[in-house]
């Protein structure tokens, strides 16, 4: 059952407004049209659903009903349509420290959309009871590490042996 309270729009200064639109069973091709909108660097820092395909797509929006999962679209309006524009997801809700996840299109990176769907996700963990939030990040990836830092949270570890240098980092909320 998708709940209506975590579906929301807001306006962003560069972009207009845009709509979190949590993922529905119904979404696959939605989802699999925004991992076509990621660029090879993009697609090299955001790993958690990879093969890029559809059948991926499918099986995450077949999850849409499972209490363990919440995975948004955020959706941006391009001459009069929508286009999925980023993507947030928290994994392990049932755990006191569920695993978050954000990617944003290459077309729509450097105007804010990153910091408002981590702002998104968090208010989220709150309503849902969560005191703690993680999420993984490689060493290179310096723009989102700026990004959580900014958003409130602190590397907790160097995962050990990662082939990118991935750093644990946590949010208390």
């Amino acid at each position: 059952m998708t709940d209506p309270t975590l579906d929301k729009s807001i306006s962003l200064p560069t972009l207009g407004v845009v709509r979190f639109h949590r993922l529905r069973t119904s979404d696959a091709d939605l989802l699999y049209a925004f991992f076509q909108m990621l660029g090879k660097q993009t697609r090299a820092w955001f790993r958690p659903h990879t093969p890029w395909t559809h059948a991926v797509a499918q099986d995450l929006a077949a999850q849409a009903e499972d209490p363990d999962f919440i995975r948004f679209l955020v959706l941006a309006e391009q001459e009069g349509k929508e286009e999925p524009a980023g993507y947030g997801f928290f994994e392990n809700l049932q755990s006191a420290r569920p695993v978050l996840g954000i990617a944003v299109a290459d077309a729509y990176q450097g105007h804010g959309l990153g910091q408002a769907i981590m702002q998104h996700l968090i208010t989220v963990a709150r309503q849902l009871g969560k005191r703690r939030i993680i999420l993984t990040v490689d060493g290179d990836n310096l723009r989102a590490q700026h990004v959580y830092k900014k958003m409130g949270f602190t590397m907790t570890r160097l995962i050990p042996g990662s082939f990118h240098n991935a750093r644990e980092m946590e949010c208390i909320l």
